[in-house]
């Protein structure tokens, strides 16, 4: 993978994960508060020996399908999120 190549896919690995992770609670705190929960689906990925990612493509969308922009409005728009 050249120089830093597995460590930047051992990274893209961890951020993969990181992202399903917020996804799942919809980045709610500790308490459990405040979150949104979004569904993620993974379109394809390439993965190294090492388990690092090379390349992802996903979608996270709203759960069930609702909103359109921010703060759930559809319009793009507000401060509720």
């Amino acid at each position: 993978a050249g120089t830093g190549g597995d460590e930047a896919c051992l990274f893209a690995g961890e951020m993969l994960a990181g992202y399903q992770a917020i996804a799942k609670s919809g980045g709610a705190d500790e308490s459990g508060s405040g979150g949104k929960s979004w569904d993620v689906e993974i379109l394809s990925v390439s993965r190294t020996d090492l388990g690092g990612v090379k390349e992802a493509s996903l979608v996270v969308s709203a759960r069930g399908g609702g909103g359109g922009g921010y703060g759930g409005d559809g319009g793009g728009g507000g401060d509720d999120f």
